[in-house]
């Protein structure tokens, strides 16, 4: 849905000089926007700081339409939109853990907080490692969560000034879903390997087809 709300506005930008990066780097300047409302704690800037943070989220699907549309699709490109997004996810966090602090000043919420900032670094290793050697069952798991839209979930929370639903949810989820990717990726290495093991031939019949 998000994508078909954005095709008019991509036919327009491919036609621009704007490349895919400038679009990324308008994202990233966009997100820190957001991280900077978030940080103020009260309720208007975190609404606003929500938002902001869809407007980063929309834009960083901009970006890969318009690489694709614009034939400019690159590894370089990719590397960068993922670090800068997790870049400004662990602020995005950071602000949400601070403005619930504000609201209730208590050790649970570092705690949490705490839980959520280790699990949203440790989620970005793994992934890093499933793009650099792709493994089939775990690039499924990945597929089906990348597109999940929990920045509106961020938002539904600001506006009900319930972040603390968003940080219990996601401390726990992050810390479910970096082990199940690890899990997994080494799985399905084992897999791989044993594959090789009972059929010596097959990597050499593949390098021969190449």
């Amino acid at each position: 849905h998000s994508r078909r709300l954005l095709s008019p506005l991509v036919r327009r930008t491919v036609k621009t000089p704007f490349t895919p990066n400038h679009i990324t780097l308008l994202g990233f300047l966009i997100g820190l926007a957001a991280i900077g409302c978030l940080w103020e704690g009260t309720y208007p800037w975190t609404v606003a700081g929500a938002t902001l943070f869809v407007v980063a989220y929309l834009t960083d699907l901009l970006d890969g339409m318009l690489a694709r549309l614009k034939l400019q699709e690159s590894q370089w490109g990719g590397w960068m939109d993922y670090a800068l997004d997790n870049l400004v996810h662990l602020g995005i966090f950071a602000g949400i853990v601070r403005a619930v602090y504000l609201k209730k000043p208590e050790q649970t919420v570092l705690i949490l907080g705490g839980l959520l900032l280790a699990g949203a670094v440790a989620s970005g290793c793994t992934v890093a490692v499933q793009m650099i050697k792709p493994r089939p069952s775990a690039n499924r798991l990945f597929a089906q969560l990348i597109h999940r839209d929990f920045c509106l979930i961020v938002l539904l929370a600001a506006l009900l000034n319930r972040l603390e639903w968003f940080l219990w949810a996601a401390a726990f989820g992050v810390n479910v879903f970096w082990p199940a990717m690890f899990y997994l990726m080494i799985r399905d290495r084992r897999g791989a390997t044993s594959l090789t093991a009972e059929h010596p031939g097959l990597s050499g019949a593949r390098a021969t087809d190449r």
